[in-house]
């Protein structure tokens, strides 16, 4: 067969060899009758003997339009042959709704936005993140489950989660907190969080319907600004805690059951979860409590244990007013995504884990994780950011990890060992372990960056 399939041209060239001649008259047939209806429904639109005809045809709106075309152009089909009709009808309505897109493609112009390169806007979601989440006035930081968070701090676990569940894929047994961000409207939950987690995120459709857990090789469940009973009261709660906890779960698709694969979970939603307590220190030192939205009813022992089940699994930021942010930030804020994220918050969170030793760690997961998405962008973050930060990492995985650790990722030197003594086997270096290169990652495109070449 022949074609080039690295070609657009050349691709269809090839797919067109597959076709019968039968195929290619019955194309040439809907193709005739598709232009033929087109052309005619542009004639009754400019012609000034119609118009009246064209009005009543048309309509005002392209949904007539396209309603008109496809009954004469199966009128003139069925003139044809019924059969005809009956077994390419289908394929009709198809290039009949492919050629008004076309219309409509060149009916309105479109502005092309210019973009900031990838290490100036990577500086200003930094500066835009560190300003929401250090502001103590601003934001909270809550779980009902303390004991999981170790001896860490609320806020750098949350940085830490947020860092995992942008760069890692989740395995069983880890036992970490999962993430909910809410509070009020319009400050930039979205803009800085939930844009970081699109990327290997599977957007939850709480609406009724098969395929709602149909996740592939995404390592994340996302929830968009839903209203949080459905956590611990909707109908899939119970699937929800077990994804949480990362047990073994399942779900109906279609005619059949799936097993869902372990998953981190980030929501949003302008319903606090947790109670939220600010201490406020204008006009003499207060405080001011910000109780869980969560409301129980009908059946309330069944759903308060659900409710506390949730609660033990989750880590909330919850923000109750605007943090500050630079007025020259917000004008280039547009488009976050998971690369800016991870080259903004690379360097702090090598500072946070480093303020920390193993023991505070409830999960040695957590340390497993963030030190492999450490390695692993590592080229990333010096490529672009132009600052090398492997000797710090390699300091945090020497002081965090075990022995065994082992890196998926890569760092410029050949390997990591906490003493020349303990050098065995050699961790490949970049060269040889193509499989860790940052430039073969899903998301990460090589001509992306050659302007910093």
């Amino acid at each position: 067969m022949a074609g080039n399939y690295n070609d657009d041209n050349g691709a269809a060239a090839a797919m067109k060899e597959l076709l019968s001649g039968k195929d290619k008259c019955a194309e040439e047939l809907v193709k005739s009758i598709a232009q033929s209806v087109v052309d005619h429904s542009r004639e009754l639109a400019f012609s000034e003997a119609c118009e009246r005809r064209a009005a009543a045809a048309t309509g005002t709106g392209a949904d007539d339009l396209q309603q008109f075309q496809l009954n004469l152009a199966t009128e003139r089909l069925s003139k044809i042959s019924p059969v005809l009709a009956n077994r390419y009808g289908v394929l009709l309505k198809t290039h009949l709704a492919f050629l008004q897109d076309q219309t409509l493609q060149d009916a309105f112009a479109e502005i092309r936005v210019p973009e900031l390169p990838i290490d100036a806007k990577s500086l200003i979601y930094q500066r835009m993140f560190d300003n929401f989440v250090d502001d103590a006035d601003s934001v909270s930081f809550a779980t009902h489950n303390k004991s999981l968070l170790g001896n860490l701090n609320p806020k750098d676990m949350f940085v830490l989660l947020m860092f995992t569940f942008a760069t890692c894929r989740r395995v069983k047994g880890d036992n970490l907190l999962q993430l909910i961000v809410s509070g009020v409207s319009s400050v930039g939950k979205s803009k800085l969080f939930e844009s970081a987690m699109l990327h290997g995120g599977h957007n939850f459709a709480t609406e009724e319907g098969v395929g709602r857990f149909v996740t592939g090789k995404k390592n994340l469940l996302l929830l968009h600004d839903v209203d949080i009973s459905i956590l611990y009261s909707g109908k899939d709660s119970d699937k929800i805690k077990a994804i949480a906890r990362s047990e073994t779960t399942s779900a109906k698709v279609q005619n059949t059951v799936t097993i869902i694969l372990p998953l981190f979970i980030f929501c949003s939603s302008n319903m606090n979860l947790m109670t939220h307590v600010f201490s406020c220190r204008k006009g003499g030192f207060f405080t001011k409590k910000y109780e869980s939205q969560a409301q129980l009813v009908g059946q309330k022992r069944r759903h308060e244990e659900c409710l506390n089940a949730i609660k033990s699994r989750f880590l909330e930021l919850f923000v109750r007013k605007a943090p500050w942010q630079d007025p020259e930030d917000l004008k280039n804020s547009d488009n976050f995504n998971r690369t800016h994220f991870i080259l903004a918050t690379y360097e702090r969170v090598v500072a946070v884990m480093a303020k920390y030793k193993k023991e505070d760690f409830h999960s040695t997961h957590l340390i497993h994780y963030v030190a492999s998405g450490l390695c692993k962008f590592a080229d990333l973050h010096t490529f672009v950011m132009k600052k090398n930060l492997s000797g710090q990492v390699r300091t945090v995985v020497a002081n965090l990890c075990p022995d065994d650790f082992i890196i998926h990722g890569n760092l410029p030197e050949e390997d990591i060992c906490k003493d020349e003594s303990d050098r065995a086997t050699p961790v490949p270096s970049l060269a040889d372990r193509p499989d860790c290169n940052w430039f073969d990652s899903p998301g990460f495109d090589n001509q992306q960056f050659s302007q910093f070449e």
